[in-house]
C-alpha cells in the first residue's frame, strides 16, 4: 500500500548549493549562498546561517544569528501561533517552523563553542547555564536521564562549568550526563564511561562532595570531533485506505478521523497492518516526512594525536543522526494525523465535485490533490550527523593537534593554546 518515496521536497533544494560549498571546505561561499535567499524571520534560516558562519570563523555574527533563532522559538513557542484545528488544512511546510527537541540544545552548544574561540570565558559559562536550565525543563527533579534529557549536552555542559571552577555544578551535569546516556542507550563506551568517572571523581573532590587529595589543577584540552551531515529529511507518500464503515463520515469527524487515519499512516509506514480488499472504500495520499536508510554506523572512531603525548580515541559522544530519527519517531503519529487530515479533505473535496460535476472531473480534483501534498522535510541540516570527544591532560602553551580518521585515511590538523590550570576547546569538523 506504499506508493514510492518522492525525493527531497522544496527546503533540500533550497539548501543543496550552501551544503555543496560546505562538503567542499568553502564555508565562507556557503554562507553567501544561504544570504542569496534571505528569510531572516525563520528560526531555521538563522540556525543554518549560524552553524555555517560559525564555520567560517565569524563568530560574533555566528552568536547574533543563533540568538536571533533562540528569540525566534522562544516566540513562537509562547504564543500558540494559530489554531491547530484550522492548521491542519495547511501544509506543514509552510508553517513556521518549530525547531524539534533534538536540535534546540544546539543552539547554546555552539553558542558557548563561539564565546570560547572568542575568548570569552564569562559568555561560555552563561550559555552552559542556559543549556542546563534548557534539558532540566524536560525533566522532572530528581529524574535526570529521562525523556527529554541530552547527555552530549550536559556532559558538554559539564566540561563547560568547571572550566569555570563551578566545581558544584559541574559535578551535577556529569552526574546528569551518565544517567542520560544510560537511559537512551544502556552503558556509554568504555572511553566515554572512563571519561565521565573521571569528571565525576575530581569534581566530587573539589567540590567537597567526597573526601580526598585534591592536588593541583590541571590543564585540560578539549577536541570535540563533528563528522558528516546530518542526514535529510526526504517527502513519502503512503496510500492509505479508507474503511467502508468511514464511507460516509463528513468533516464534522474530521479530528477523531484523522487521528485513525494517522495512526493507520503510522502503522503502514512501520510495516505493521494489513486490510481486505472488500473492507475498503478507497485510498487517500498521506505525505509524510522520513529519513533514507543509514550506510555510516560502521565507521572507526577518530583517534586524536597531541604531539608529545599518547594518542587518544575520540569518544563516541552523540549520534546525531540517531537522535533526529528518534526525535521523528516521537513526532510521526502526530504528523500522519495532520497529513491524513489534509488528505481527507482532499478526499471529500473531490467526492463533492464528483457529485456535482461528473466523476472525471472529481478524479482530477483528486489527482491534483495528491501533485500539490507534501511531507515537511525541513531539518537543520548543517548539523553534523555524530559528534566524537576527547578530554586530554597536557602542560599549559600552545598544542599541535591531529585529529585521523581511520575509515577514510583522512586527517585534520589544527592548533590550540591551553591555559595554565585551564581548558581549552578546540571544534573539528570532517564532511564527505
Amino acid at each position: 500500500m506504499i506508493l514510492a518515496v518522492a525525493g527531497c521536497a522544496a527546503y533540500g533544494s533550497r539548501m543543496a548549493p550552501a551544503l555543496k560549498a560546505l562538503r567542499q571546505g568553502e564555508a565562507g561561499r556557503a554562507v553567501a549562498l544561504v544570504d542569496r535567499d534571505p528569510d531572516p524571520g525563520s528560526a531555521l534560516w538563522q540556525m543554518e546561517r549560524g552553524l555555517l558562519l560559525r564555520v567560517a570563523g565569524r563568530f560574533r555574527e555566528s552568536n547574533d544569528a543563533l540568538a536571533v533563532a533562540l528569540q525566534l522559538h522562544d516566540e513562537l513557542y509562547t504564543r500558540s501561533i494559530s489554531n491547530e484545528t484550522v492548521a491542519l488544512a495547511v501544509s506543514d511546510a509552510v508553517r513556521p517552523y518549530r525547531t524539534p527537541d533534538h536540535e534546540l540544545p544546539f543552539l547554546h552548544v555552539y553558542a558557548a563553542l563561539n564565546y570560547f574561540d572568542l575568548g570569552d570565558q564569562e559568555g561560555a559559562l552563561v550559555e552552559a547555564r542556559a543549556l542546563t536550565g534548557l534539558l532540566q525543563e524536560r525533566v522532572r527533579p530528581g529524574d535526570e536521564g529521562g525523556p527529554g534529557d541530552w547527555g552530549f549536552g550536559r556532559l558538554l555542559a559539564g566540561l563547560i562549568l568547571e572550566s569555570g571552577g563551578d566545581w558544584n555544578d559541574a559535578w551535577i551535569a556529569y552526574r546528569a550526563a551518565g544517567a542520560a546516556y544510560e537511559a537512551r542507550g544502556g552503558a556509554p563506551p568504555p572511553e566515554l564511561r572512563r571519561l565521565l568517572d573521571d569528571a565525576v571523581r575530581r569534581t566530587a573532590v573539589r567540590a567537597g562532595i567526597e573526601a580526598g587529595e585534591v592536588g593541583p589543577a590541571r590543564s585540560r584540552l578539549v577536541v570535540i570531533v563533528e563528522e558528516r551531515l546530518v542526514s535529510s529529511l526526504q517527502d513519502f507518500h503512503l496510500r492509505v485506505p479508507i474503511l467502508r464503515e468511514e464511507e460516509d463520515w463528513g468533516q464534522d469527524r474530521l479530528g477523531p478521523w484523522s487521528d485513525i487515519v494517522g495512526r493507520r499512516a503510522s502503522d503502514l509506514h512501520h510495516g505493521r497492518g494489513g486490510y481486505r480488499r472488500r473492507e475498503i472504500a478507497y485510498f487517500v495520499d498521506v505525505a509524510v516526512p522520513v529519513y533514507p536508510p543509514r550506510s555510516d554506523q560502521s565507521a572507526a572512531p577518530p583517534r586524536v594525536e597531541v604531539a608529545g603525548y599518547p594518542p587518544t580515541v575520540a569518544a563516541p559522544a552523540e549520534d546525531v543522526d540517531g537522535l533526529a530519527r528518534i526525535e521523528l519517531d516521537r513526532r510521526f503519529s502526530a504528523i500522519a494525523a495532520r497529513a491524513a487530515a489534509r488528505a481527507i479533505l482532499k478526499a471529500l473535496a473531490s467526492r463533492a465535485t464528483a457529485r456535482h460535476s461528473g466523476e472525471l472531473a472529481g478524479e482530477l480534483a483528486n489527482l491534483l490533490g495528491v501533485a500539490t501534498e507534501r511531507a515537511d522535510t525541513r531539518s537543520w541540516c548543517t548539523l553534523p550527523g555524530r559528534i566524537g570527544l576527547a578530554v586530554i591532560e597536557v602542560a599549559p602553551g600552545p598544542v599541535e593537534v591531529e585529529v585521523v580518521f581511520p575509515t577514510t585515511g583522512r586527517s585534520i590538523t589544527a592548533e590550540a593554546i591551553v591555559p595554565e590550570a585551564g581548558f581549552a576547546f578546540l571544534d573539528c569538523r570532517l564532511l564527505p
